[in-house]
Parts: C-alpha cells; sequence; structure tokens
C-alpha cells in the first residue's frame, strides 16, 4: 500500500442496513446448508440400495458447493479491506449486489 494511504474494513464502511443484509444472508445460507446436509444424510440412510436418488444427491452436492463458496465470499467481503477514496465505488457496487441478491429471496 503507497504510504499516506489507509484502510478500514468493509464492514466499517457500509451503514447498517447494508451490514444488517450481509448478515441475514450469511444466516439464510447457513440455514440451507444445513438442510442440505440433512437431505443427503437421510438419502444416505434411506436409499442405500437404489441409484435413482443419487441423481439427486449428485445435484445436492453441487448446491451444497455452492452455498460453501457464497459463505466464504461473504466472510472474504466483510473482512475487506478498503483504501481509502475507494470506499464509493465499492459501496456502489455493494448496493448492487445485496439489491441483486435479495430480489431473489
Amino acid at each position: 500500500m503507497a504510504s499516506g494511504m489507509s484502510s478500514q474494513l468493509l464492514a466499517k464502511v457500509v451503514n447498517a442496513e447494508t451490514r444488517e443484509k450481509i448478515v441475514m444472508l450469511d444466516q439464510k445460507l447457513k440455514i440451507m446448508h444445513a438442510e442440505v446436509e440433512a437431505k443427503l444424510a437421510s438419502m444416505a440412510l434411506h436409499h442405500e440400495d437404489d441409484l435413482e436418488p443419487y441423481k439427486g444427491r449428485e445435484s445436492l452436492l453441487n448446491v451444497q458447493q455452492e452455498i460453501n463458496s457464497a459463505l466464504n465470499s461473504i466472510s472474504a467481503l466483510v473482512n475487506l479491506a478498503i483504501i481509502s477514496g475507494q470506499e464509493q465505488n465499492v459501496l456502489s457496487e455493494i448496493d448492487e449486489f445485496t439489491s441483486c441478491v435479495f430480489s431473489t429471496f
């Protein structure tokens, strides 16, 4: 980082509403992750000899991977350091992202 430039965590730059939305999204993803894990465990217990459910299992594993990726991205986003002067660009991108994500929920 160039001298004279400061940075702060994104979580301290965004407004309270955006922080709340990020927390809500994180919680929803964790709930979805738990539901997918429960379904996978149930499939393993009840369909040991039936190959048909394994097609659904593959889809659930893909969903689980996407959820994990989203959770990791949220963690990285929250801990992102913003260089002074870049706040407005980052905030507008976050607003666009959160409006897109929450329009699907």
